[in-house]
This record gives C-alpha cells, sequence and structure tokens, in this order.
C-alpha cells in the first residue's frame, strides 16, 4: 500500500474516532474485558497500518525524499493511537480531543501535498 493511500485510510479512521467520539453516549468501562477484547480487534490493525505508516516516512525523510520533520511523523503515530483510544474511552475532554485531531489534520495534508507532488 503507498503511503497516500495508507495516509487517506489514517484519515479514514480519524473521522470514523471523531463520529464515534461524538455519537457514543456510552463509552467502554475502562475495567470491561469484553470490551477491551473487542476494541483490541479493531484497533490492532489500525495500530500496525500507523506503524507501516511511520516507517515509510521515516525511511523516505532519512533518504531526503520527504521533507517533513522525523517528530512530527512520531507525534502523528502517538496522537492518532490516542484519538483511536479516546475515541471508545472518552477518557479525555472534548477540547483536548479536537487539538488531537487537528494536529493529525495538519500533518497528514503535509503529507498528502508531498506525496501528490510525485
Amino acid at each position: 500500500m503507498s503511503v497516500l493511500s495508507q495516509t487517506e485510510t489514517i484519515d479514514q479512521i480519524k473521522q470514523a474516532c471523531f463520529i464515534r467520539y461524538q455519537t457514543d453516549k456510552l463509552p467502554a468501562k475502562l475495567n470491561d474485558r469484553e470490551a477491551f477484547n473487542v476494541i483490541k480487534e479493531e484497533v490492532t490493525p489500525q495500530f500496525q497500518l500507523m506503524e507501516q505508516w511511520e516507517d515509510q516516512l521515516l525511511s523516505d525523510i532519512k533518504t531526503h525524499a520527504l521533507s517533513i520533520h522525523p517528530s512530527l511523523v512520531q507525534s502523528t503515530r502517538e496522537n492518532m493511537e490516542l484519538i483511536i483510544m479516546h475515541s471508545f474511552y472518552h477518557d479525555t475532554d472534548e477540547k483536548r480531543f479536537h487539538e488531537l485531531v487537528k494536529s493529525v489534520d495538519v500533518v497528514l495534508d503535509m503529507v498528502r501535498r508531498v506525496y501528490q507532488h510525485d
């Protein structure tokens, strides 16, 4: 899967998480083992995609094919992981959740611009 298509998939995941955060009135309970297993099954491929995306971008940065700072890529992966988990557990306030979404949007847009010109 290309970085551009991975970026689009990550954006779709982010949008789904945003909708889930906004519409789920009953978040998962932190001590609910069954909910944990269901969530784990759903998010594991998403986390794997984020890892592949980060690895590819960092590789492109090392070969000077990409002019984005490595820390931006790393923090975007971390922020996406937080967005995914917060969308299930609602363990952060709405303002912080929106800030995470906006920060991810900025980097995803940067990546799109760079890879669409290739």
